[in-house]
């Protein structure tokens, strides 16, 4: 919640000079009357919170308002590109397909507590692009003819991940 003072548009910044301007008037005419009458230390003080008073009151006749703004943080997609290509199919001498690897992250809680904040949206790609809901990351093979990452990377953006 932002809390913030405005004032109305019709208020001109030439109308905040001439406020000021007759503000230092007043506390000048103010301290130059009451100097002859008192000492100067108390006729400066005098004059100080007079013209304090006449700000406060020309502050109120601008009509201020307070305004609350209620910010909300929209979560953004984030795109997770899964590429299906047949070298996904490879072992690499490691436990499991590259591609049976992509999926046990996506099932991590590493993944689970970064989509929490930022959802994910999912794309398969090789030669082409094609969006995938999050149950089909089951159903995904690696049989791509080829790795098109560029291509990947612009259909993510234009589906508005």
């Amino acid at each position: 919640m932002v809390h913030a003072l405005s004032f109305p548009t019709e208020i001109a910044r030439a109308w905040a000079a001439g406020a000021l301007l007759l503000l230092a008037a007043v506390a000048l005419w103010q301290f130059l009357a009451l100097r002859t009458r008192v000492a100067v230390p108390r006729a400066l003080a005098l004059a100080v919170l007079r013209a304090a008073a006449l700000a406060l009151v020309l502050v109120l006749l601008a009509g201020p308002r307070r305004v609350l703004r209620s910010v909300s943080r929209e979560s953004r997609p984030v795109a997770v590109l899964v590429d299906t290509s047949q070298s996904m199919g490879l072992r690499g001498g490691l436990e499991g397909t590259r591609l049976d690897r992509v999926r046990s992250f996506l099932g991590s809680e590493d993944f689970k507590a970064l989509a929490g904040e930022f959802p994910p949206r999912f794309m398969a790609f090789a030669a082409a692009a094609a969006p995938v809901p999050p149950d089909g990351l089951g159903a995904l093979r690696a049989d791509g003819p080829r790795t098109d990452i560029a291509g990947a990377v612009s259909a993510a953006g234009g589906a508005g991940a």
